[in-house]
């Protein structure tokens, strides 16, 4: 069988629960359905409570754009609105990656 995924029991290391090449989810059939669903809980409880830290525009960064809003404002109307939400866009992504 190729790559596969698997979830173990740690008094025993035999295999509870796993995902195969295939996609598919297999549970050892001499393992408690529930204890199989606790492992992989268990296994994925560190990515469950992950938080990654937002960036925003700092003080500067928001004063560049809302100039360069204005200074379009003057002369290309709504389509200004348009670019400047799509350069905090690209800007927020940049900074988020």
């Amino acid at each position: 069988m190729g790559n596969k995924i698997e979830f173990r029991s740690t008094s025993d290391n035999t295999w509870v629960m796993r995902i195969t090449a295939d996609r598919k989810i297999e549970v050892n059939e001499d393992v408690d359905v529930t204890f199989a669903a606790q492992k992989v809980l268990d296994a994925m409880q560190g990515l469950l409570t992950l938080q990654r830290t937002w960036f925003g525009l700092d003080p500067e960064e928001q004063s560049e754009m809302w100039d360069k809003a204005e200074k379009r404002q003057a002369y290309q109307g709504v389509p200004a609105l348009a670019a400047l939400i799509q350069e905090v866009e690209a800007k927020l992504k940049e900074k988020n990656e």
